[in-house]
């Protein structure tokens, strides 16, 4: 493949990264757990920053958390606690509610990973299952997404949007430690 077949399609790769597909999905992603378990000291992060159109700006986002297990999880369900901020962060030092564009909200996500056969619910192939939760609504308001810059002149460009987003997720579930999940996932969709 010759290098002006190369340039481009890499380019328009770089410039859709960050944006929703048409399906509304605007992140996705997994991490893996520690094999011995998760321990209810163990925090999983998922941060990044969500761009969108100045055009389309949502005015709420549906979040999912995605876990991947197998059959070595001793329950029917599973419950995290997810804390979510969205928009400018504080500074050091200032209070939670401070600032004057930031969201901080706490959910409550609940998996029923058994059915009432008794049998693991979600996709599975194997050993491996796969369930996702209800979603959680996160609703937002203008005042959280900034202006996107072009990193060239690093001058405003008032066509792009951002939000920057953290959600950090900890087992709900009264074990110190949890077999058997292998992956937890967060998938976001933009509304």
């Amino acid at each position: 493949m010759s290098l002006k077949r190369i340039v481009p399609a890499v380019t328009a790769l770089l410039l859709t990264l960050g944006a929703c597909t048409p399906e509304g999905v605007c992140y996705h992603r997994f991490l893996r757990m520690d094999p011995n378990g998760w321990t209810r000291t163990d925090t999983l992060v998922f941060a990044d920053t969500l761009w969108f159109s100045a055009e389309a700006v949502p005015a709420r986002l549906l979040l999912e958390t995605i876990i991947r297990h197998d059959g070595r999880y001793p329950y029917e369900n599973l419950h995290l606690k997810a804390f979510i901020t969205a928009g400018t962060q504080p500074a050091p030092g200032d209070s939670l509610h401070d600032g004057p564009a930031s969201l901080r909200t706490a959910q409550l996500f609940s998996l029923t990973l058994v059915d009432a056969g008794h049998r693991w619910n979600g996709e599975g192939w194997g050993s491996l299952f796969t369930k996702c939760s209800v979603p959680h609504t996160l609703s937002l308001s203008q005042a959280l997404f900034a202006p996107g810059t072009r990193s060239y002149y690093h001058q405003p460009d008032t066509s792009r949007l951002n939000l920057p987003l953290t959600v950090r997720l900890v087992s709900a579930m009264a074990d110190d430690r949890l077999p058997g999940i292998e992956s937890v996932g967060l998938r976001i969709k933009a509304e």
